[in-house]
């Protein structure tokens, strides 16, 4: 983590350019613009309200259920944003590749700070949904950068590992949207965990994002920290996630030299 945090550092100019114009690639000429980063999660939030609240009457924790869907989509959507974008990153960009040499991963990290990003804007809209509720903030919003920080290292090194294999593998991005879809099913994002039986619940916080989304539910809703125990599965999966992914991509940094 210290060597990937360093080249970072010594590439700091390369990966702000490549950030920023990214971001305004993907907003000109367009008429929505920024407003973009909040269609994805929204459009999917009234969906849900319709189907899982009006129709199959999922319970929502005494919450309202636009808001109890939405906290956990946009970070979904920043999970999934992220994802989609640098999976594919290094195929993408094999022209650049060719002319210069720099750290490969910058390429992941550029795509995952755009979705962060748009999960900024698309927080903007969920605090004004909390002063619509009248669901007041409490302190344990304090804990928000930590479980943040949390999915963005589970997330890079996820990104890290599927961006390396797709280089050998294209049929990695192409499954990915499918891979998607059935994960996020499988996360409470439309439906509380305590939907999921008792004697389920262990082998259900094993995916990472449980607690995660978990996290954010407890502190932009209900005003207390998260769950230790399920916030400390997710960090242990995230953290071995990263080491794993990088170690991977590192030595698989000769296969992408070969292909350039």
């Amino acid at each position: 983590m210290i060597q990937f945090c360093t080249n970072l550092y010594r590439h700091r100019e390369l990966l702000h350019e490549l950030v920023w114009s990214n971001i305004k690639a993907r907003y000109k000429q367009s008429i929505l613009g920024i407003g973009w980063a909040i269609v994805q999660p929204l459009a999917l939030m009234l969906v849900s309200v319709f189907i899982f609240s009006q129709v199959a009457k999922f319970p929502s924790d005494h919450f309202p259920y636009p808001i109890f869907a939405y906290t956990a989509l946009i970070a979904w959507t920043l999970l999934s944003t992220s994802l989609s974008s640098a999976v594919p990153s290094l195929v993408n960009n094999i022209s650049l590749l060719r002319k210069v040499y720099f750290p490969r991963e910058i390429f992941i990290v550029t795509n995952i700070l755009i979705a962060l990003v748009d999960y900024g804007i698309a927080a903007v809209l969920l605090v004004g949904m909390l002063v619509f509720y009248r669901i007041p903030l409490h302190a344990a919003i304090l804990y928000l950068p930590v479980i943040l920080l949390i999915q963005l290292i589970f997330m890079t090194g996820l990104s890290l590992v599927g961006a390396i294999v797709n280089v050998a593998f294209r049929d990695i991005a192409r499954g990915l949207p499918i891979l998607l879809q059935i994960w996020m099913l499988a996360s409470p994002v439309f439906y509380p965990i305590s939907m999921i039986p008792p004697q389920w619940r262990f082998w259900y916080s094993l995916n990472p994002m449980v607690g995660i989304i978990e996290g954010y539910r407890s502190i932009w809703l209900d005003g207390t920290a998260p769950a230790v125990d399920l916030l400390a599965i997710s960090l242990l999966e995230a953290v071995l996630m990263f080491v794993v992914g990088y170690a991977l991509f590192c030595r698989g940094e000769e296969v992408v030299n070969d292909i350039v």
